[in-house]
């Protein structure tokens, strides 16, 4: 079986036929709202890098004197469910069973405190923004506006009118260790907002047949996740968004223990375009390139063999005049490079015009190099 028919989007599971007025399910804890306010994706992003310092500084502090489950708690709350209706008529079958609506729910993470929520496109894909319903853990309802999608990614952004909502502070993927702890969060087969926890097992993971679908680049942990945790976060032990659940890798529709989740550093910079721009920007190399793999450098006679080699140079001046056929990028932000895909992740975390500098080898020499990204002209 292709292993792209085993990917289940866990949205599509949480699929029921209710009632026009269903109430929603109502939560009893519900924790005091954060006050620290982000008004756009530019302070959005310094409060960012001033948590990610203070992470880094006061690691093992945070770990030893927070409780987890207080950091849990405040990550929950900032947690929501996203109800999708589908209208019914004469010519669907569902008429005969039921005058109501098909409804199917996702989940949600709030991102800002003005109210601007990231959540999968698939959990929204083919719904008319009128049909879409946030629902926080106390319960409150709000009607949802759509900032704007990016299938290419599968994420989209929701915004709901209010101030002071608690949200998530990003964390950096790329600082992720296999083996460390993570948390997944959402509603799960319509139970309501639920917690599992594991550890990341893989990392820059792709599970289509081409290593370049934008789409397909992933953390792999194995915190169960179901129908219905789509859209939902998953945060490190410090509480940072490192991640959004998409998908599991199944046999039989359920969690066998295998998940995937969406970096933080893209969905950060996807989020960040669709608040600002309302669509994204794509950065790209402008080179033609390929994984270095062992049997790859064997029939090349390469010296080394994880990177990415340079096949072409096509049409690009600033860059043909900087990396040339046969160049093998091990680097880049002095970022080790092993394979495509590990390229691929840093690249779609930056915007078009950045400078970056990559680690080359050449002519059994290894240097440096800076260069400004471009923008894909067309995402595909």
């Amino acid at each position: 079986m292709d292993l792209l028919k085993k990917i289940i989007l866990f949205a599509v599971l949480s699929i029921s036929l209710v009632n026009c007025n269903t109430n929603s399910t109502e939560f009893e804890d519900s924790a005091p709202l954060m006050k620290h306010e982000i008004t756009d994706s530019t302070s959005l992003e310094k409060d960012i890098k001033q948590k990610e310092t203070e992470e880094i500084i006061n690691s093992d502090t945070v770990a030893n004197v927070v409780d987890i489950t207080t950091i849990i708690k405040k990550a929950m709350n900032s947690s929501v469910k996203i109800e999708c209706s589908y209208a019914l008529n004469s010519d669907n079958i569902y008429s005969i069973l039921s005058s109501g609506s098909i409804k199917k729910s996702g989940s949600g993470v709030i991102v800002t405190s003005n109210g601007y929520i990231v959540t999968n496109y698939h959990v929204i894909d083919g719904i008319n923004e009128k049909q879409i319903t946030v629902v926080l853990p106390d319960g409150k309802r709000y009607d949802a506006k759509i900032q704007g999608v990016a299938p290419e990614f599968d994420l989209a952004v929701l915004k709901i009118k209010g101030e002071d909502f608690p949200y998530l502070t990003f964390g950096s993927s790329t600082n992720l260790k296999v083996g460390e702890s993570v948390f997944a969060i959402g509603y799960p087969m319509g139970i309501g907002i639920t917690v599992t926890s594991g550890i990341v097992s893989a990392k820059s993971r792709t599970l289509g047949p081409s290593s370049t679908s934008i789409k397909e680049i992933f953390i792999q942990v194995d915190a169960a996740v179901n129908g219905g945790n789509s859209g939902g976060a998953l945060i490190n032990k410090h509480g940072n968004l490192v991640g959004i659940n998409s998908a599991i890798y199944t046999r039989n529709g359920a969690f066998i223990g295998y998940s995937f989740a969406i970096p933080s550093d893209i969905v950060f910079k996807v989020v960040s375009d669709l608040i600002k721009h309302k669509k994204i920007k794509v950065a790209t190399l402008g080179a033609k390139i390929t994984s270095l793999d062992p049997n790859f450098a064997k029939i090349t006679k390469l010296k080394i063999y994880k990177g990415v080699y340079v096949i072409s140079v096509p049409g690009n001046k600033t860059i043909s005049s900087i990396l040339k056929e046969g160049d093998i990028i091990t680097g880049i932000d002095k970022i080790i490079i092993g394979n495509l895909t590990e390229f691929l992740e840093q690249i779609y975390a930056k915007n078009p015009g950045d400078i970056v500098e990559l680690t080359i080898f050449r002519d059994g020499e290894t240097f440096n190099i800076s260069t400004a990204l471009t923008a894909v002209k067309k995402v595909k």
